[in-house]
């Protein structure tokens, strides 16, 4: 066996139509999430004002903008870095003033084509390079029809949106890939299961870090029937392990306290007496 070697990345959510705990958002406040996470072991927290739930609606930037400003505020003080989850250049850029050092845009750069610019004129802000089969980042209501080859198409986009990073100027160690998971490349969920079994494989091909998001995801129901997202803590922190021992060096999940109490006791079994 190997150690578990994995970032855990705490997702906030302050979309209220977050497929997931968009409801929180009516109970509990920034602060107090934030605090939440922190307390429960997450190594870092990935924000997001704009939901890219299958069916959700794009929101304009003012709406983003200000829903991420009271984490912007308390983000400050935070005691652990966090990224933030967009896919517009504008929010990035006010992420980044207010202290993050890492930008995750499900889109790998095409929803907005000054993102990448951003990025290289901020050498030291790293940039989660996500794969999705829809042009503009999130799902849409017409799915992309099942992949004859999902691993080919993901290497072909990281292949091509890696290229356009190079081509801005950004430096390859500010790149993370995520080869992104469930809705966002096939309505088929055994697509999802080949990428999580190739992650040493599109580690090995590209040597870049590996950025993993197979938190409380539908794709996971086909094989462990359930009530809904939060019934999917056992899928999610099976898949998101199973993707740290093949060498995945970020998850990003909602289960923070579970993920980090399974890490860290992992962990210590696996070290020398």
């Amino acid at each position: 066996m190997a150690s578990l070697g994995i970032e855990i990345v705490g997702i906030l959510n302050l979309s209220p139509d977050s497929f997931s705990d968009g409801h929180i958002c009516e109970t509990l406040s920034v602060s107090e999430r934030l605090r939440i996470l922190v307390e429960d072991g997450a190594d870092r927290i990935d924000v997001g004002g704009e939901s890219t739930a299958p069916g959700s609606s794009p929101i304009d930037e003012r709406t983003e903008l200000s829903r991420l400003q009271p984490f912007f505020q308390e983000a400050r003080t935070c005691s652990i870095p966090f990224s933030v989850d967009t896919m517009k250049s504008r929010v990035a850029l006010a992420g980044i003033e207010a202290g993050s050092d890492m930008i995750n845009d499900v889109s790998g750069g095409r929803s907005d084509p000054r993102m990448l610019d951003l990025l290289s004129e901020h050498p030291s802000v790293r940039y989660v390079l996500m794969y999705s089969a829809h042009s503009g980042g999130r799902p849409d209501k017409k799915k992309p029809s099942r992949s004859e080859d999902i691993l080919a198409d993901v290497s072909r986009f990281f292949e091509t949106r890696l290229h356009a990073c190079a081509l801005v100027g950004m430096r390859q160690e500010q790149i993370i890939l995520d080869p992104g998971i469930g809705a966002f490349v096939s309505p088929d969920p055994e697509d999802s299961l080949r990428i999580l079994r190739n992650i040493r494989t599109l580690k090995e091909r590209f040597d870049q870090p590996i950025y993993v998001w197979t938190s409380r995801k539908g794709f996971l129901r086909a094989y462990t029937p359930d009530t809904g997202p939060e019934d999917r803590v056992g899928g999610s922190l099976a898949t998101s392990v199973y993707a740290g021992l093949l060498g995945a060096d970020f998850v990003r999940i909602h289960d923070v306290r579970t993920m980090r109490q399974f890490r860290d006791l992992w962990n210590a079994l696996e070290k020398d007496d």
